[in-house]
């Protein structure tokens, strides 16, 4: 089905729902030459759209060429969609930015939401002339880091008497734990709002069972049989991963577990090849931000969490 179908009088582009492998491929090229940092796979996009059957992503191109992609989906705030607007260089100042806005706009009118919610990395001078022309303000920052693991120097850490560290792999009798401690943690972050806990079983399916997840290289910290701590990895290629929610309970901070846990992916990390591991923190989140940096992982420019009105 054809979300707009314009003439070559009015604009070159045609955008269409992302369905088939091929348009999955086009959004996958046109996100990695935008951030070719954070590259994404046909495998995870598909994977998104099974979890989110809610959500909507589209396709522009230009003849058979990609031009951009746009995704809009409920986010954690029952005000908020999320939102990314992605267009190629060579098709800036084009309108296709516009038509991305109005069908986004739509599609979050349906969720019941009143605004939109996504990230630009504050590099991309272009994209936030754009959105801030329509109203889009800062209301957070990310931070990411990423670490060489190919030159790093690490060692098993000594665990203290009566703490575990396991990996999740094959290890289902410990999902519930692993939630409790993001039940814990996700609230903490800082941010405008409050992240929502979802529910055990969504939990799982985004966090633990998405494609690319690795539960060889995501671990739990254990305590006396309860589960204290959590770190999640996601593979994003054959030689990079990235760290998801690293989260201690409350009660257990400021005891060195996140670092044991990071410690643990690591060791991980060097014994499966990867070449870096990147991660992202919100600002002001200052001791796993003040963690990574003691580990040696290195800034990359800053990403702006922006939110701002739907279309009229």
């Amino acid at each position: 089905m054809k979300i707009f179908m314009t003439t070559p009088n009015t604009s070159p582009f045609t955008i269409t729902p992302a369905v088939t492998d091929q348009d999955l491929q086009d959004c996958a090229i046109v996100k990695n030459t935008l951030t070719p940092k954070e590259p994404v796979t046909l495998e995870a996009l598909r994977n998104d759209l099974e979890n989110n059957p809610d959500g909507l992503l589209l396709i522009a191109r230009v003849g058979d060429q990609p031009a951009g992609s746009a995704v809009c989906k409920a986010s954690s705030s029952p005000q908020q969609a999320f939102t990314m607007l992605r267009v190629l260089p060579e098709w800036r100042n084009k309108g296709l930015g516009t038509l991305f806005y109005q069908a986004v706009t739509e599609h979050a009118r349906k969720l019941n939401r009143n605004s939109l919610q996504g990230r630009i990395v504050e590099t991309d001078t272009d994209a936030l002339a754009f959105l801030a022309k329509r109203g889009f303000a800062e209301v957070a920052r990310e931070c990411p880091v990423i670490l060489n693991v190919r030159d790093l120097a690490v060692e098993p850490a000594a665990l203290p008497n009566g703490l575990e560290i396991l990996a999740l792999q094959d290890r289902e009798d410990l999902f519930a734990g692993a939630h409790e401690v993001a039940a814990e943690g996700l609230p903490d972050i800082p941010l405008p709002e409050p992240l929502t806990v979802p529910a055990f079983a969504d939990w799982v399916t985004s966090e633990l069972t998405a494609t690319g997840v690795r539960l060889d290289g995501s671990f739990v910290a254990i305590a006396n049989g309860e589960v204290i701590g959590y770190a999640g990895l996601a593979e994003i290629s054959d030689t990079s991963a990235e760290h998801l929610l690293t989260a201690v309970k409350r009660n257990w901070r400021g005891q060195g577990i996140a670092s044991l846990l990071k410690n643990a992916q690591l060791l991980w990390a060097k014994q499966v090849g990867l070449h870096e591991l990147i991660t992202y923190n919100h600002q002001g989140n200052d001791p796993i931000q003040k963690l990574n940096h003691r580990l040696g992982y290195q800034p990359e420019p800053i990403s702006l969490v922006l939110r701002g009105p739907l279309c009229e």
